[in-house]
């Protein structure tokens, strides 16, 4: 089976603006990644958060994102929306600049060089030393 490289590398970004959105405001990133519902309403916030950083880091389309972040492209444009408005408070801008200058900095993920059976698997170990 042939896997599309971009579905995974789309992925790891929702994965690296969640984790970000998660250690700036110091919540567990796991709630905000591909949960079923809605959830509580900081949950939320902080996924619309990272699906605004993954749209302005990293220029991913709403259909991209809708995939990667598992929401319908009305969630992902109101999310968009939401933290563009945001913006004007600002403290709120700091954060998110701060965020945006992190997340155009990440290196490409290397979806490409590995195999595809290892995509959704625990990253490798290092040999132990003898």
């Amino acid at each position: 089976m042939v896997w599309d490289e971009t579905i995974f590398e789309d992925r790891a970004r929702a994965r690296l603006a969640c984790d970000l959105v998660g250690y700036a405001y110091a919540e567990d990133p796991e709630s905000l990644k591909n949960a079923p519902t809605r959830g509580r309403a900081q949950e939320a916030l902080r996924r619309h958060m990272a699906i605004y950083l993954c749209h302005v880091g990293f220029s991913m389309s709403l259909g991209r994102l809708g995939a990667a972040f598992g929401r319908d492209r009305a969630t992902i444009s109101y999310a968009i929306r939401r933290i563009e408005d945001m913006r004007d408070d600002h403290q709120i801008d700091v954060v998110l600049d701060a965020l945006e200058r992190v997340m155009r900095a990440a290196p490409p993920p290397f979806a490409g060089i590995r195999d595809a059976e290892c995509a959704d698997k625990a990253p490798l170990r290092r040999a132990s030393r003898a």
